[in-house]
């Protein structure tokens, strides 16, 4: 039997706040942390206005769509300039690195590369977007158009949908039948209260006294 490599398993979301050289919490691990607390909100809170309203907007699979759009927020973080950040992390990715990498905001990228791997009806390039402005910037179609200086090569479009694939898998989310079924979305109030809701539940998700970065480079 071969050695599967997983691209994506040491592409880093976090470092540790207290600068404890070489600790990092690992992306996937973000978005699943993330997921989870969503997960938990949703099931905790049933009778929530803001359940009642993204279950009005996104239909019968609204749980896992919310935990899907919630958690793959920070999927742009698997870029070459944000990686790179952290130069002892980066050189352990077994990627390569473009000379002038681009410096995009990572949710702008979560947004390109969602709405590439989810070929994406009208609805779901909303959603994607809404993802991509967790930080309170909803990218524009200018700011999609991106090439390899950002995005990088092959390989990393491969580590992305590693990371997509394994995260929509444990999340319930099928990646193959995402754009069946997938209502019209006609109320304006999605937009602020899922934006709001993603960066909620991302910020509980960044607190490393519950998640701590516990994975080492080397």
């Amino acid at each position: 039997m071969g050695i599967i490599i997983f691209r994506g398993q040491n592409l880093w979301a976090k470092t540790d706040n207290n600068n404890t050289a070489g600790f990092y919490h690992p992306l996937l691990c973000h978005l699943l942390d993330v997921a989870a607390v969503a997960a938990t909100y949703w099931d905790e809170c049933p009778d929530s206005t803001v359940r009642r309203k993204l279950e009005a907007s996104l239909g019968r699979d609204a749980r896992s769509r919310v935990l899907f759009f919630t958690g793959a927020h920070d999927i742009g973080k698997a870029s070459p300039f944000f990686q790179n950040r952290v130069p002892e992390i980066a050189g352990n990715t077994g990627l390569p690195f473009p000379r002038n990498a681009l410096s995009r905001p990572h949710g702008f990228i979560s947004t390109k590369v969602l709405r590439d791997v989810l070929s994406c009806n009208r609805n779901l390039r909303l959603l994607s977007r809404i993802t991509g402005g967790h930080h309170g910037v909803f990218p524009r179609a200018m700011n999609l158009e991106m090439g390899a200086d950002t995005l990088g090569n092959n390989d990393w479009d491969r580590a992305r949908r590693e990371i997509l694939d394994e995260f929509a898998q444990t999340v319930g989310f099928d990646l193959n039948q995402c754009n069946r079924d997938v209502p019209e979305i006609s109320d304006a109030a999605l937009v602020p209260i899922l934006a709001g809701f993603i960066s909620v539940v991302d910020w509980i998700g960044s607190n490393q006294d519950f998640f701590p970065c516990e994975s080492q480079c080397g």
